[in-house]
């Protein structure tokens, strides 16, 4: 390969396994020039600290701090704009001092067509690529229906919710002519969502923002890359947009056993990785009941970094009361290590997990790992009347599983497979 071929690059990432990715790539292609940008937004503390920690700074010519607003991903129009100057203006400080020719980001999704649409804006020539993220790469790559919400009728909990807001807002005594308009609006398109089974709230929301906001500060599908690199070459298929050139990139483990917290681990437990996506009462209820079920008694669990570690650990024995036979313990100090490393440099019993990225990686590339994947059952049970979720928390579970499913050959334990609208 040209040593000269990737020179003058600038990379995007907001997540730690998207960090290590870049890292490799630029070991793996012998990258030199190079800026990194990492974004993000007071949510992401524990992240933003964790990649400060883990990031080589050796490997960068400049390492850049890009702050977004707060909940980047909800769509208003002050916030679209402020996001799309923000991107404007890093961009453009780094040509004028690093003329770059290569872009790579780590997410297809939403708001980065952003750095495809300052390039158009701006008349600017570099390439954009596309790098490796986790399991969203090949599933925002193969699903048309990705930005698209599995359709799921308004409940009554949403209605009561609303006819409280609408309440509250009857109570207040400033700016109460604008909110109570907003709320009654609000409780009548759920009421009619109701009758019609469809989220008329959203759609109208959606409709008024697609109105008001200039083209240029939607959010979108970036349409296409110049080239990709990732370690499914064969599962990155193209519906959404056009990629030139794919190429493979090399998945790096690195061994962390001399960690001298991961020495105090025991190879006697198995480990679950933990995602939220319902209420924490009873999402541990339902987790718990199905390692219970397995017959495992000694548990570890790795916490995402953006999780409530004090709650959770505050409430841990609360959540145990149904589940004596279960000892349970939360892996600590170890946030900044992503967790396939951890797996790669400890011997686990088993590891577990619903539909977490690094349970592809681990099975595939750690043949001696037991790697089992619990979201049929998970959703099975949540969607079983006797736990009380409310399908309406189910929203973001529901589209990431119809896609894991696609695009993972994990084992599964246990099995849900009632029909749904997706």
């Amino acid at each position: 390969m040209d040593s000269d071929e990737y020179v003058g690059n600038v990379f995007v990432v907001s997540r730690l396994g998207q960090l290590r990715n870049v890292q490799s790539f630029i070991k793996q292609f012998n990258a030199k020039e190079n800026v990194l940008i990492i974004q993000y937004s007071e949510a992401d503390g524990a992240i933003y600290r964790n990649m400060i920690e883990i990031c080589d700074t050796n490997l960068y010519t400049e390492v850049i701090y890009l702050k977004l607003p707060k909940q980047p991903l909800r769509v208003t129009k002050k916030k679209n704009i402020s996001m799309y100057n923000s991107i404007n203006d890093v961009l453009d400080y780094i040509n004028n001092k690093y003329p770059f020719n290569n872009l790579f980001l780590c997410n297809a999704d939403k708001w980065y067509s952003y750095y495809e649409k300052v390039k158009k804006e701006e008349n600017l020539s570099y390439n954009i690529n596309l790098l490796e993220e986790g399991l969203t790469t090949y599933i925002v790559s193969a699903d048309p229906d990705y930005q698209t919400d599995p359709v799921i009728p308004i409940s009554k909990q949403d209605l009561k919710k609303s006819c409280k807001e609408v309440i509250d807002c009857l109570k207040q005594l400033v700016h109460i002519t604008k909110n109570l308009i907003v709320k009654s609006i609000v409780l009548f398109l759920n009421i009619v969502s109701i009758i019609f089974r469809t989220n008329l709230t959203k759609k109208v929301k959606d409709f008024l923002l697609n109105k008001t906001l200039e083209e240029k500060y939607k959010f979108s599908y970036i349409t296409h890359f110049n080239e990709a690199f990732v370690c499914f070459p064969d599962k990155l298929i193209q519906n959404n947009f056009k990629i030139d050139n794919v190429k493979k990139l090399n998945f790096e483990f690195n061994k962390i056993s001399k960690n001298k917290e991961i020495k105090k681990l025991d190879n006697d437990y198995c480990l679950f990785i933990n995602q939220k996506y319902i209420n924490y009462d009873k999402h541990f209820n339902i987790i718990f009941g199905i390692l219970s079920e397995m017959g495992h008694k000694n548990v570890y669990i790795k916490l995402h970094p953006k999780e409530n570690k004090t709650l959770i650990r505050k409430k841990l024995e609360e959540y145990l009361k149904d589940f004596p036979d279960l000892n349970v313990k939360i892996i600590t100090n170890m946030d900044s290590i992503p967790v396939e490393d951890l797996i790669y440099s400890h011997n686990f019993k088993q590891v577990i997990g619903i539909i977490s990225s690094a349970l592809l990686y681990c099975d595939e590339f750690i043949k001696e790992a037991n790697v089992l994947s619990i979201a049929d059952e998970y959703r099975k049970r949540c969607l079983d009347p006797i736990n009380g979720v409310n399908r309406r928390e189910m929203k973001l579970f529901e589209k990431e599983y119809r896609n894991f499913v696609k695009v993972s050959k994990v084992r599964q334990y246990g099995g849900g497979k009632e029909k749904v609208n997706l």
